[in-house]
């Protein structure tokens, strides 16, 4: 249930990164930042038009290497920094992309959606600490994301911090119906013995996504735990009904 959770999240969360990525080169910057950020040198500025050209003539290798020279020859050229990091994303190449979203972030340190981007692809190169820490301050910036809250509590429950992963879902009231949160509820509530809990939210979790048999199978281990062996029956019997639908299909 847990590494199916798991899976699911990260799968939503590439196709998140993807689509935030196509739009963070046009955010309209505030005039005080506008001030703040000095125009872009001559030649960055001729890379990164060129670049615009090959991208719109669908030339998106050309574009890459316009845009990369122009990042390169302007490190304050956020524009540049994006749209080069946001073509090596679209090629998979995770950690080129994560270093100019890095060089984006500390022209314009005050973006959520930056660090969001940070820590999803910090997670996909496996560096956990880095990931977590774009997270957290994603959310500091802004704490209505989500997201950020899940992607925390997915590495809380990894490392078996059952009792973070329980609070940090249960602080984000949109959280409260989201079917991997609440999923990841119910495994922290029943790894920390809080079983009346975790029968409530894995009922909730299977109202939520019944085709997970997993989490059938949890609740009757649970309420096998507690001796009540009608509601375990059930629960198992359902478990194996999702097994032989999955098998079938």
């Amino acid at each position: 249930m847990v590494k199916g959770t798991i899976k699911s999240f990260w799968t939503k969360t590439l196709i998140y990164i993807l689509g935030v990525s196509l739009v963070l080169t046009f955010v309209p910057v505030s005039n005080t930042e506008a001030q703040a950020v000095r125009a872009p040198s001559m030649i960055a500025k001729s890379h990164y038009q060129l670049g615009n050209q090959y991208l719109r003539a669908g030339l998106s290798s050309k574009a890459l290497v316009e845009f990369r020279k122009a990042a390169n020859s302007d490190a304050d050229y956020f524009q540049a920094q994006v749209q080069t990091a946001r073509l090596y994303l679209k090629l998979k190449k995770y950690k080129e992309a994560a270093s100019y979203y890095q060089r984006a972030a500390k022209i314009e340190s005050n973006r959520p959606d930056l660090h969001m981007i940070l820590g999803d692809l910090y997670t996909k190169l496996g560096k956990t600490p880095e990931a977590n820490t774009h997270y957290s301050t994603s959310l500091s910036i802004d704490p209505n994301q989500p997201r950020a809250v899940v992607a925390l509590a997915k590495f809380a429950l990894k490392n078996k911090n059952y009792r973070e992963t329980l609070e940090l879902l249960q602080s984000h009231d949109s959280l409260r119906a989201d079917e991997d949160a609440v999923a990841m509820r119910a495994f922290a509530a029943h790894q920390l013995g809080e079983l009346e809990l975790a029968t409530e939210l894995y009922h909730q979790a299977i109202k939520l996504n019944p085709s997970d048999g997993e989490l059938s199978l949890n609740l009757g281990i649970l309420e096998a735990s507690r001796g009540n062996q009608v509601e375990a029956l059930d629960a198992f019997e359902r478990a194996a009904l999702r097994v032989k639908d999955r098998a079938r299909a």
